[in-house]
C-alpha cells in the first residue's frame, strides 16, 4: 500500500464549443483600449512620411497618399521634420482639431506652423531657399493646407476593434469635423447609437458575432469593427459555506469557500474556472463563529470574454453530532495504476459515513492526476460532509501513508472539515494530486451524506487538469468491493507493575469484505481503540512507558492519546520508539487510552507495548 491529494483549487467546468482562443479575446481587449488613446484607434486622414529622390535628402508629408508638403534645403533635418510632421498632424487628427487651430507665427529662426498647441514645422532660411519662397510665405502656404485637410469633414476614433460584451454597452469616443453623423449597425448583433454630448458611439452587445459599424459623415466614412461576446459565463457576488471542528482552521475555511463558489459557478459550455487566491479575515473558527472569505476566480473559454470576479463567502462553523463511519472502502487494487480510468467507486447513502483509504502509483509513462470524486446520481441536491487528509505525491510511499494517516488521525478526532452541496446529477472533485510516473499518492477521506439520498465516491487517475467528471458507468466488478464493515476495533490489555509486559497487535486481524472476497491484510484504514488497564500493586510510584515495535518490515505509527499526536520514526524489525510515559502512583490503577491506525506504504502489523520506564534507553 502507498500518497496525498490536494483539494483541486483549480475548478475545471468544459464541454465542446468553437475553438476561438481567449488569448485571442484578450488581444482584442487590448487592441480596443482606452478612449482618446491615438495607438489603437482610427481616421479618415492618414497622414505619412516618405523620402524623396535626389542629390540631397528631402522628404514629403503625405495625406492619404497623396502628396501635403514637401519639405527641402535642411538635410536630413528635413528629414527628420517630415517624420515628426506626419506624427504631429495624424495626433491632431484623432484630438479632432479642427481649422481653427492651425496658424503660422514668426518665432526664433523663422516661422512656424502651429496645430493645437505642438509645432508642425519650422521654416527657417534654408528650406524657404530650397523652395523658392520666403519664410511667412512658406509658412502660410503650409498652414492654409491644413487648415483646409483639417475643415473636414472627416471622422477618426478612439479604437479600430471593440470588444462588446453580450449586453452590456461599451463606448468609442469619435473625433473630427463634420456636419451630420449617422451611425449603421445590423441591429442583430450589436445597437450602436451616436451620444453627442458625450462625442462617442455607443454599443450594445445583443448576441455573439462580428459586425461592422458604419460612421457616416457624408463625404467621410468610418466602420469599426465589433464583436460581440459573451462572458465565459457567471459567478454569484455572495455565497454561504459550511466548516466542522472543534476549531477549523483557516485552509478548510478557504477550502469551504472554494467549494462554495464553484457551485455557484454558472459557465457556458466549452468555459472553466480557475480560483487563484483565496483569502480570510480569521485564523480559525470555533462552533457558531462565521468569517469572511474573499476567493479571485476566472472563468475562461475558447469564444468567450474572460470573466474575472472576487466573491466573498461567509463561512460559517456549524456543530454536527458526531458520527462513526459505519464501512471502510479501500481503493488500492491495483496499487499500481498502469492506465487512465475509474478504479474505485463505492456507494455511500445516507445515515451511512463511509471512510476511504487510497493509495496508489502511478505507472503510466505520463503525467496525471490521482481523483477522489463525489457524484450525486439522485434528483435532488444532497449535503456531504468531507473530512479529509492526504499525502504525496512522492517518490517514498512510507512517508505518504505516514503523512496522510498523522493529518487525518488529527483531524477526524476534531471533526474538522467542510460541507459541499452537491445539485442533482454533478460532481465535486474532493481532490486531484498531480502525479509523475512512478510517484505514489495516498490518503484518507470520511464522506457523510446529511440529506436523503445517495452518492457515488469515485477514485480515478485522469490526465493533468482534466475536465471535471460527469457520471460515469463503473464497470460493474468495480462497484461496492473491497467495502469492509468494521471500520473500528476495540483491543484491551492489561499490566501490572512488575510482572509481564502489555502488548497489543495493531494490524492482525485481517478484515473482511461485505462480498466476502476480498481481505484486508493489515487491516490499513481501520481504527484501533487502544485500552491499557495498568495496575501498581508496588509501594512506589511507577513510570510506565508506551513504545511501537515493528512487526516485520519497515514501518511507521502514529498514534492519539488524549486528543494529542505522537508519532515514530521509521523503524525497522528489531527496533522499538518510545512513544509517551507516565507515572502510576503506589497502588493506584490507570487506564491509557490509545487510538492507531494501520497506515498505507509501511508494513503492519506493529505492536504497542506497555512496560516500565527506562528499558528503550
Amino acid at each position: 500500500m502507498g500518497g496525498r491529494s490536494a483539494l483541486g483549487l483549480e475548478l475545471r467546468v468544459r464541454s465542446v464549443f468553437r475553438r476561438v482562443s481567449a488569448a485571442m479575446a484578450l488581444a482584442l481587449l487590448a487592441a480596443a483600449g482606452a478612449a482618446g488613446q491615438p495607438a489603437s484607434g482610427i481616421s479618415t486622414l492618414s497622414f505619412s512620411w516618405e523620402m524623396l529622390p535626389g542629390p540631397s535628402p528631402a522628404a514629403a508629408v503625405n495625406l492619404n497618399g497623396a502628396r501635403l508638403m514637401t519639405m527641402r534645403g535642411g538635410g536630413w533635418a528635413s528629414v527628420n521634420a517630415a517624420k515628426a510632421a506626419a506624427e504631429t498632424l495624424q495626433a491632431a487628427a484623432m484630438q479632432g482639431l479642427g481649422a481653427g487651430a492651425v496658424y503660422a507665427e514668426q518665432t526664433r529662426g523663422g516661422y512656424a506652423v502651429i496645430v493645437g498647441e505642438q509645432r508642425l514645422v519650422l521654416v527657417d532660411s534654408a528650406v524657404a531657399a530650397a523652395m523658392e519662397s520666403s519664410r511667412q510665405a512658406l509658412a502660410e502656404q503650409w498652414a492654409q493646407r491644413v487648415r483646409a485637410v483639417l475643415a473636414g469633414p472627416y471622422l477618426s476614433a478612439a479604437a479600430a476593434e471593440q470588444v462588446v460584451p453580450v449586453g452590456e454597452r461599451r463606448a468609442v469616443a469619435v473625433r473630427g469635423v463634420w456636419q451630420q453623423l449617422r451611425v449603421i449597425a445590423d441591429g442583430r448583433t450589436a445597437q450602436a447609437d451616436y451620444d453627442p454630448a458625450a462625442r462617442a458611439v455607443s454599443l450594445l452587445g445583443l448576441a455573439p458575432g462580428e459586425v461592422s459599424v458604419v460612421l457616416d459623415a457624408g463625404a467621410a466614412q468610418l466602420i469599426l469593427r465589433v464583436q460581440v461576446m459573451k462572458y465565459a459565463g457567471r459567478v454569484a457576488p455572495t455565497a454561504q459555506a459550511v466548516v466542522t471542528g472543534r476549531l477549523a482552521p483557516q485552509w478548510v475555511m478557504k477550502r469551504a469557500a472554494s467549494a462554495a463558489i464553484y457551485q455557484s459557478i454558472i459557465p457556458e459550455p466549452g468555459a472553466w474556472a480557475n480560483i487563484s487566491d483565496v483569502s480570510a479575515d480569521r485564523p480559525s473558527l470555533a462552533p457558531g463563529e462565521s468569517a469572511s472569505v474573499t476567493v479571485a476566480v476566472t472563468l475562461s473559454g475558447a469564444g468567450y470574454l474572460p470573466l474575472r470576479a472576487t466573491p466573498r463567502v461567509r463561512v460559517v462553523n456549524q456543530d454536527l453530532p458526531s458520527a462513526e463511519a459505519s464501512v471502510l472502502m479501500v481503493s488500492n487494487r491495483p496499487e499500481r495504476l498502469p492506465s487512465p480510468g475509474l478504479w474505485y467507486e463505492g456507494r455511500v447513502p445516507a445515515g451511512h459515513p463511509a471512510r476511504l483509504l487510497y493509495h496508489h502509483v502511478n505507472a503510466t509513462s505520463a503525467g496525471a492526476e490521482l481523483a477522489v470524486e463525489l457524484v450525486n446520481t439522485t434528483e435532488r441536491p444532497l449535503r456531504v460532509q468531507i473530512v479529509e487528509a492526504s499525502g504525496g505525491p512522492s517518490n517514498d510511499e512510507i512517508f505518504v501513508g505516514h503523512r496522510a494517516a498523522r493529518d487525518f488521525l488529527a483531524r477526524q478526532h476534531d471533526d474538522v472539515g467542510y460541507v459541499v452541496t452537491l445539485p442533482e446529477g454533478a460532481a465535486y472533485t474532493v481532490s486531484a494530486t498531480p502525479i509523475k510516473p512512478g510517484q505514489v499518492v495516498s490518503g484518507l477521506a470520511e464522506v457523510r451524506v446529511l440529506d436523503e439520498g445517495e452518492l457515488r465516491l469515485r477514485v480515478r487517475l485522469r490526465p493533468p487538469s482534466a475536465d471535471l467528471v460527469a457520471p460515469i458507468d463503473a464497470p460493474p466488478e468495480r462497484v461496492s468491493r473491497w467495502v469492509f464493515s468494521e471500520p473500528h476495533k476495540r483491543i484491551t490489555a492489561t499490566y501490572r507493575v512488575g510482572q509481564q509486559w502489555a502488548f497489543a497487535t495493531i494490524g492482525s486481524r485481517q478484515a473482511i469484505s461485505s462480498t466476502g472476497l476480498e481481505i484486508l491484510d493489515g487491516d490499513y484504514g481501520v481504527f484501533y481503540d487502544v485500552t491499557f488497564e495498568v495496575e501498581n500493586p508496588t509501594v512506589s510510584t511507577a513510570q510506565v512507558e508506551l513504545g511501537l515495535m515493528p512487526g516485520g518490515g519497515l514501518a511507521r505509527g502514529v498514534v492519539m492519546i488524549a486528543g494529542r499526536i505522537y508519532e515514530t520514526g521509521l523503524l525497522r524489525y528489531g527496533e522499538t520508539q518510545r512513544l509517551y510515559e507516565f507515572p502510576v502512583p503506589a497502588g493506584a490503577r490507570r487506564e491509557l487510552r490509545v487510538r492507531i491506525m494501520p497506515q498505507a506504504g509501511s508494513n503492519y502489523p506493529v505492536k504497542l507495548v506497555l512496560r516500565p520506564r527506562g528499558v528503550w534507553e
